[in-house]
Order: C-alpha cells, then structure tokens, then sequence
C-alpha cells in the first residue's frame, strides 16, 4: 500500500467493521467514496492492495473506451485506433502518475470522458441529462471534476443551448442524491465540505507551500517530462479552422483546475490527458487527410514517441521472480 492508499485503507476498515464514520474515524481530504472502496475491499478481501488497484484499471480502461468512441464520433474509426495508443500510453507515463491507478483521479477523469461522450451525442434522447449525472459522480468522486463539468456547461451554453437544463439537471440530481446518502450514512454535510474542500487550503496545508516551489514544481512536471510530447498537437489543433472546441475548452478548463491548488502531483496531470490526446488526433488526422503522412508512418511514430520510458515495471517482475530477503536488515 502506498501513503495514500494506506490512509484511505485504515479509513474504510474503521468505516466497514467498526462504524467509525469518515471525518470522525479518520480523516483526510478525500471523498467518502474512495473511503467506500477501500472499506468494501477490506470487508471483502481483507488487507490488501490488489482490489482497489484493479477497480481503478476498469475505470480508466472504461475511460479509455468512450475516448476511442469520441475520436470514431468525430472523426473516423482510424482516429480512434490512433488516439486509443496515445491516451492508452500516457495515462501509464510516470509524467501522470501511472502507477497510482486506485486513486481518485482514475474515477474523476474517466466520468468526465463519458459525460463529454454523452454531450457530443446531444441528438440522443436524453444524453445531456446522462451526461450531467456522469460528471456529478466525477465530481463526488474528485472535487477538481468540477472544472469539466464547467467546460462541458460553458460548450453547451456556447453552442447548445436547449440542453444546457437537462445536463444541470442531471448534474444536480446525483450529487444531492449522493450527500443525501452520505447523511443517511451519518456522515455531517459540514464535515465534508470542511475536510474534502477547506482542508486542501490554508496554513498547513497540502497546498501550503511557497510561490517559487509551486513554480519549479510545474515546470519539471509540465515541461521536463514527457507531457512535451502533447505540444506540437495541441498546436496543431489551435492551427485548424474547422477544430471542434469543446476539447480546447476541456483541457483550458482542466488546466485552470490543476493552477488553483499548485502543487502540481503527478498524479493530477491525469486530468489533461483526455484532452490532449483527442486534440493531438486531430492534428494527426489533417496530416493524414491532406497531407503526405500515411496511417503506417502514424502508428509508428506514435508507439515510438508515446510508449512509456519507465523501469518500474521490470524492477517489479524482478521482484516477482526473485523476492528479496525479507530478513535482510
């Protein structure tokens, strides 16, 4: 279990066997859903790390899936092979904290993809309303989730305004349902909004830290890591005339999300990624429309530039094959 995972363990052991209600039991600055998770882990399987790790490989796979069908929706069926080796690669970067897949950003970030699916299939009865449930439990899952509830509101209001109610409803409607549930569990709305929001601000806290931190921070998470990768695309896609906008606003909205609290953990780069990798398509997908570059020539340099440059995975087999001498101080 990592730091995080251990915290989020304890939490949901007292919450499940003892009754020990989040905030009160144990605390931290989390949703009671990853709370949930690990509680139902333990209840069922014990301790153990191995559950929570896969539920998260589902929902990212889940949201690696409806990134596929947007690319397909509006573009081709060979824009959504290309951008599933894009975003399928990135999200295992040690740039976005690859590793850490039971965390609450695998949840957040794949119900903000099915809700943009769901909002670029406005003409489907009733998707916008789907939608705006998608991104309350993205947002009840990760209180940064907000910011692409926002940039799917503000595309709405820019370009569909007849369906800007159904997905506000649909919003609202899950996340009063879901703090009703939490009240019902006994967890206090005041406890929530104080732990899972203010604790993340102030003196002391995560995001207590200087402004030249915050800024070298960001530059050797953003620009000395493999994010570089994603510039010449979005550029790209800021260059074509007939772009659809909502992943411009997508990715201005996320990134504004990732600058409020600054600090900027690997992790929270996770939230870009959708964005970038469906812009970095498009761009791919004018080059192999009216220019010179083939499909071949695509895939390949897409594997080669994206295929994530990481030794964790061999140390772990290593150790899988040959574990090491518990007793060796």
């Amino acid at each position: 279990l990592t730091f995080d995972e251990a915290m989020w363990q304890y939490i949901g052991r007292n919450w499940f066997r003892h009754g020990l209600i989040p905030y009160s039991g144990g605390v931290d600055n989390k949703s009671p859903l990853i709370f949930a998770i690990y509680g139902m882990s333990d209840k069922l399987f014990g301790v153990n790390f191995w559950f929570p790790r896969l539920l998260g490989i589902c929902f990212q796979s889940a949201g690696l899936y409806y990134t596929y069908k947007i690319a397909v929706r509006l573009m081709s069926e060979r824009a959504g092979l290309i951008v599933l080796f894009i975003y399928g690669f990135s999200i295992l970067w040690h740039a976005s904290g690859g590793k850490y897949v039971s965390y609450t950003e695998s949840y957040a970030v794949a119900f903000t993809i099915m809700a943009v699916y769901f909002v670029i299939s406005a003409d489907r009865k009733n998707a916008c309303f789907i939608s705006g449930m998608l991104a309350g439990l993205g947002f009840m899952f990760r209180i940064s989730a907000l910011f692409g509830f926002l940039a799917l509101l503000t595309y709405l209001v820019l370009v569909k305004k007849n369906k800007v109610l159904p997905y506000l409803l649909g919003f609202l409607i899950t996340v009063f349902s879901i703090c009703t549930l939490f009240g019902l569990a006994g967890i206090r709305l005041h406890d929530l909004f104080t732990f899972a929001l203010m604790d993340n601000f102030g003196p002391g806290s995560v995001t207590d830290h200087t402004l030249f931190w915050k800024i070298n921070n960001f530059f050797n998470h953003f620009f000395f890591s493999e994010l570089v990768l994603f510039f010449p695309g979005l550029i790209g896609y800021c260059l074509i005339k007939t772009r659809n906008n909502i992943f411009l606003l997508w990715f201005i909205f996320e990134f504004t999300g990732l600058m409020i609290p600054g600090i900027f953990s690997v992790q929270h780069f996770k939230s870009l990624l959708p964005s970038l990798s469906l812009m970095s398509e498009f761009s791919i997908n004018e080059l192999l429309e009216n220019h010179s570059l083939g499909i071949r020539k695509a895939m390949i340099l897409v594997i080669i530039c994206f295929f994530p440059k990481i030794t964790e995975p061999w140390f772990g087999l290593k150790n899988l094959m040959d574990p090491p001498d518990k007793n060796l101080n």
